[in-house]
């Protein structure tokens, strides 16, 4: 039996488990834990559970507080989920948290009775302390950081307590629901600080963290990281860290100096493990991230956002195009990947200055893109770009769906883009049905090095047969061509899908087990396996061995 149980529903748009861990319920869960509280936690996501299945595992534990973590893309399901369990005669008291239940506790409360609260910003404190007065029978309503309704049915919430100013005090997250998918894997996330400095007026990051009184960006200390580091590599034999911090880096000077003390113990320690990180481009300076790449990263995510100056003045990003490019020429420069996160779309944006970012985004290459390719500007609550949004007239809400459901879509100044960013989303839908098909015939986790290769080249090639597409959809659109832009669309969506066809026939043939050389046309690029540099090997290898046996014969 548990007192507390925390459980993340997960999205319907992703029918596979999920495979990285829910840090902030693992965060949670040992949190509640050492403070004596029977505490458990449930990664619907993870395990591949159907809502009604979740709905039993909860109601046969009778726990008396059940957390949910809310995201906007989660948010329909959680509520049905809730919905359910209420159903089910489940009497427990039902909290949710994350950055959309915080932003928006005012109307889920109004519309929700099955809720009984919500914990607004950082909530290891107070769930802990809510959980304590729930199992003493104590009055909880005025618990910090809480969000409840008053005895007239009014919603209400109460300041915030400050946010944690010692991370390494914390206990680390509870992994255990988690440890096979690590061991098989290799792979597993952290966090080494929590925030951000700067203030990009899109991200709810700022926001949430500015509800509590401490600093918007707070570091876990060199050492503490590294022995995080350590002990997921003898306790989950852990080869691969992925760092999910808002922003590792961190800022000026001061952040450099503290992800150089990183890499020096790593490097002291002589652990070797690849790892990656998210950061901002003028974050990244030459020595440190050579440092950096001894001790064993590999990948850095950049949120670029955009190549369009207007664009990254609306989001007050407070770079230039120009940076985002330095950037990404050091990162080449040194060897290291990286990945570019976007934001093309925007309420003011024109069509020209989109087909400058597909051109952009071409010229960095298939391998470097992340999906959605056309991702969207979210309007999220709190945020200053949704303020001027909302005073610009431009948001449009869906008569008899509440905000917190689906988000805050908005209108475009361009007429034309409404029919473009239809088609753009059909794209997208396109691609990830592609991307998908691509994972699941070539699993990549047991993937042999020639395979992988294919792989990777395989997946970047339609990255770019996409981008090409969408650059040829824009330039029909610019010219007032809608039909054009619709055969185009359909044309590359064929495309896609054919590759994956004769991806397929390759594999039931059996070519990547006996390296049956074949090739697959996408888009304007001809993907061969094995890939060129494994197939030169062999015939080096193959050709020594001749050399070889001639020599014997002799």
């Amino acid at each position: 039996m548990t007192d507390v149980l925390l459980a993340y529903v997960g999205t319907p748009h992703f029918a596979a488990p999920a495979q990285r861990e829910h840090l902030g319920l693992a965060y949670l869960t040992s949190y509640l834990t050492a403070a004596g509280h029977r505490c458990g936690f449930i990664d619907a996501a993870h395990e591949g559970l159907a809502v009604d299945a979740l709905v039993a595992r909860i109601a046969r534990e009778r726990p008396t507080l059940v957390g949910f973590s809310l995201f906007l893309n989660n948010t329909t399901v959680t509520l049905q989920a809730i919905q359910a369990l209420r159903r089910s005669d489940c009497r427990a008291h039902i909290t949710l948290g994350g950055h959309h239940a915080t932003f928006h506790w005012r109307e889920i409360l109004a519309n929700h009775p099955e809720v009984d609260s919500i914990l607004r910003g950082e909530s290891e404190l107070a769930l802990a302390d809510l959980a304590a007065r729930l199992r003493q029978g104590r009055p909880w309503k005025d618990t910090s950081n809480l969000a409840s309704r008053d005895p007239s049915g009014a919603p209400y919430a109460n300041p915030c307590r400050p946010s944690i100013a010692d991370l390494d005090g914390l206990p680390p997250p509870n992994r255990e629901p988690y440890r096979d998918a690590i061991e098989h894997s290799g792979v597993t996330t952290m966090v080494s600080s929590r925030g951000c400095y700067a203030h990009c007026g899109f991200c709810s990051v700022r926001a949430f963290t500015r509800l509590a009184a401490g600093s918007l960006w707070r570091p876990r200390s060199p050492a503490g990281v590294v022995a995080e580091i350590s002990d997921l590599r003898r306790r989950f034999g852990a080869q691969q860290i992925i760092f999910v911090d808002d922003n590792f880096m961190g800022p000026g000077l001061a952040g450099r100096r503290r992800a150089g003390a990183i890499a020096d113990l790593i490097r002291a320690s002589g652990l070797r493990v690849q790892w990656t990180f998210a950061c901002r481009a003028n974050d990244l300076e030459a020595r440190t991230l050579a440092r950096l790449r001894e001790a064993g990263l590999v990948r850095v995510d950049l949120g670029v956002e955009s190549w369009v100056p207007r664009q990254l003045e609306l989001y007050d990003k407070a770079l230039t195009p120009e940076q985002n490019d330095r950037a990404i020429d050091l990162l080449e420069r040194l060897g290291l990947d990286y990945r570019l996160y976007l934001i093309p779309i925007d309420p003011y944006v024109q069509v020209p200055e989109l087909e400058h970012t597909v051109r952009q985004m071409q010229r960095r290459g298939g391998r470097h893109v992340t999906h959605p390719l056309f991702n969207r500007l979210a309007a999220f609550a709190g945020t200053p770009l949704a303020e001027r949004i909302d005073r610009d007239g431009l948001l449009s809400r869906r008569a008899g769906v509440c905000a917190y459901e689906h988000g805050t879509p908005y209108r475009f100044t361009d007429p034309r883009m409404t029919a473009v960013d239809r088609a753009l989303r059909r794209l997208d839908k396109s691609l990830a049905r592609t991307a998908a098909a691509a994972k699941a015939l070539l699993p990549l986790a047991d993937a042999p090095p020639p395979v992988l290769g294919f792989a990777m080249d395989w997946m970047a090639a339609i990255n770019e047969a996409a981008l090409e597409t969408a650059r040829q959809v824009l330039d029909a659109y610019r010219r007032g061509r809608p039909g054009a832009a619709s055969e185009r669309l359909r044309r590359g969506n064929r495309a896609l899908a054919a590759g994956v066809r004769r991806v397929r026939r390759a594999r039931q043939e059996q070519s990547f087990s006996t390296f049956k050389p074949f090739s697959v046309r996408v888009g304007r690029r001809m993907v061969q396996f094995p890939p060129p540099a494994f197939a030169k090997l062999q015939r080096s290898l193959a050709n020594a061995a001749f050399r070889g046996r001639a020599r014997r014969a002799s």
